[in-house]
């Protein structure tokens, strides 16, 4: 018994010997992969450093231009909605004082005050001036009456924009900001009589061959009705005649159409050219061949 107790002992002994030293070589392996990967880690750095420097010198300026020029042209953007802002403003309050010095007890505006005003309100921003080519001298204000027309005034403001970067070959931009509006005194139905020129002002259209003194002239506020296309030759117009289709757009495969009463065409769509209404106000010197129109121009 005391023998095989040696013997087991021995085979104990052994064993602990033999896992002892599986333990030892296993550590040691671990020890060897981590100063590998130790080496690695620490090497790495040492030859990438130098490009990864570079890089960000390179990115870093380009990103910090790339913020800054829309950082500035937010800024140019800001300061035209304030001058829209002053200007509106101003122009209601001008229109409102000729009124009160026409019918009541009051005093025209004048171009002086009216430029005070504006200046007053745009020092009150934040960093009022700084994309304009000479702050506070840089901006022209301008006022003027009577423009195509008696009781129009317009008030005006320019301004040149300095660019972000000199060095860079963009330039200055000139800019003019205007608000045109008539004034508070009433409504002149028959054209309108510029005192300057001494000449009369008519509505005119692109494509139109006459000429209109209303500006509510049926020929200019198109009012449209609609009909089922099978219906629409039971329809006429103010002149008792048929409507034809329209050569741009007429045509009955639409269930519906539209026709006006003074118009010869009926249209497929609402928003054909035809009957879509871009009106100019022109000098009637300036008609180029149009004759009057036999509603409005008589």
């Amino acid at each position: 018994m005391d023998i095989i107790d040696e013997r087991g002992k021995g085979k104990m002994l052994s064993g602990q010997k033999t896992n002892l030293g599986t333990y030892i070589s296993i550590k040691a392996r671990s020890l060897t992969t981590l100063n590998r990967r130790a080496s690695f880690l620490f090497s790495f750095p040492l030859k990438c450093r130098a490009s990864l420097t570079v890089e960000a010198s390179l990115v870093l300026p380009l990103f910090v231009f790339y913020m800054m020029t829309i950082l500035y042209s937010i800024d140019i953007v800001r300061f035209q909605s304030d001058v829209y802002e002053a200007l509106h403003s101003e122009v209601t309050r001008g229109s409102f004082a000729a009124y009160a010095a026409r019918y009541g007890e009051g005093q025209e505006q004048t171009a002086s005050l009216a430029e005070q005003n504006i200046r007053g309100y745009l020092e009150e921003q934040l960093l009022p001036y700084l994309c304009v080519e000479g702050n506070r001298e840089g901006i022209i204000i301008e006022m003027q009456k009577n423009v195509l027309g008696k009781d129009n005034r317009q008030l005006s403001v320019s301004y040149t924009v300095k660019p972000f970067i000199y060095l860079l070959p963009i330039g200055d931009m000139y800019v003019k900001d205007s608000v045109f509006i008539h004034d508070f005194t009433g409504y002149q139905k028959d054209g309108i009589w510029n005192e300057e020129t001494k000449d009369i002002y008519v509505y005119i259209t692109p494509t139109g061959k006459k000429y209109h003194y209303s500006e509510t002239c049926s020929y200019l506020k198109v009012k449209l009705q609609m009909t089922e296309s099978r219906e629409v030759e039971k329809h006429r117009n103010a002149d008792g005649k048929k409507y034809k289709p329209c050569e741009i757009c007429g045509t009955k495969n639409n269930h519906f159409v539209y026709f006006t009463e003074w118009g010869d065409r009926y249209h497929s769509k609402t928003d054909c050219e035809t009957i879509q209404r871009t009106v100019f106000v022109v000098p009637l010197s300036q008609v180029e061949g149009r004759t009057a129109c036999s509603k409005c121009g008589g």
